[in-house]
């Protein structure tokens, strides 16, 4: 009976736990197109080229990271944002120029970028809360790989993100994991001459605005489950109880 009484005890002091999602964090901003990405970072824009005098855009969109959070997800785009004061991309995706590819490189510690089928596409780039320090990381090419469900980008690496599904306008949510150190998240356009070579050229922008919502999510964690700690107080009462009766028996 003692070895019962034993084991009772043990549960009840067992901790009980459930697991708890610490509930999204979820912010909307508006990007503008001249939204000049690989400034992340930066309190200035970079210089303008010889092909594209400044001035060379606007700081990107700065979007702090919750700390504890492991990825995010971008949805409810909405907008457009032109890339001459004619041309409009279609959607967040892309493309402004039908049939104009993306292979940019930089000179600002932020990685180019390359994307054979589109330009002119939501883009970002996660950093610590220090400036961006050489070198920078390789260029990401998402040429055939914008349907990607999950993508780890580094710390100072752009990466497209687009209206965030699997399709344009349709698809799965795709996760954007969050790198070690990372605390801001910077989001804007990746733009060069035609889209190739150093970037610029984001004065020839003719200006617009996207709108997105940037979620935040956060791993579950183990917490006291006060109702099973109860149980467990009164499971051991009557085991207890029940005890207490069969040394009475036994004594009788």
């Amino acid at each position: 009976m003692y070895g019962l009484r034993a084991v009772s005890l043990v549960l009840l002091l067992a901790p009980a736990f459930s697991q708890a999602q610490t509930p999204p964090n979820t912010q909307t901003v508006s990007v503008s197109g001249l939204a000049n990405i690989f400034a992340a970072g930066s309190t200035v824009v970079p210089r303008g080229t010889t092909v594209c005098p400044t001035p060379n855009g606007i700081l990107p969109v700065q979007v702090n990271i919750p700390a504890g959070a492991i990825y995010f997800t971008v949805g409810g785009t909405s907008g457009a944002v032109n890339c001459t004061g004619s041309n409009t991309s279609p959607s967040a995706d892309g493309s402004c120029l039908a049939g104009t590819a993306t292979n940019i490189t930089t000179d600002t510690n932020i990685s180019g970028i390359i994307d054979n089928a589109a330009n002119m596409f939501l883009t970002g780039v996660m950093l610590d809360a220090n400036a961006p320090a050489p070198p920078p990381p390789a260029n990401l090419d998402f040429s055939t790989n914008t349907n990607f469900t999950s993508l780890s980008p580094l710390l100072q690496q752009s990466f497209f993100i687009g209206d965030g599904l699997t399709g344009t306008g349709s698809g799965t949510t795709q996760q954007f994991q969050i790198p070690a150190g990372a605390t801001r998240l910077f989001l804007g356009y990746a733009d060069a001459a035609s889209y190739n070579g150093l970037e610029g050229c984001y004065s020839d922008n003719g200006g617009g605005s996207l709108s997105a919502t940037v979620t935040f999510a956060f791993p579950a964690v183990a917490v006291p489950t006060p109702a099973a700690s109860a149980l467990g107080l009164w499971l051991l009462g009557a085991l207890l109880a029940l005890g207490s009766i069969a040394t009475l028996w036994r004594r009788a």
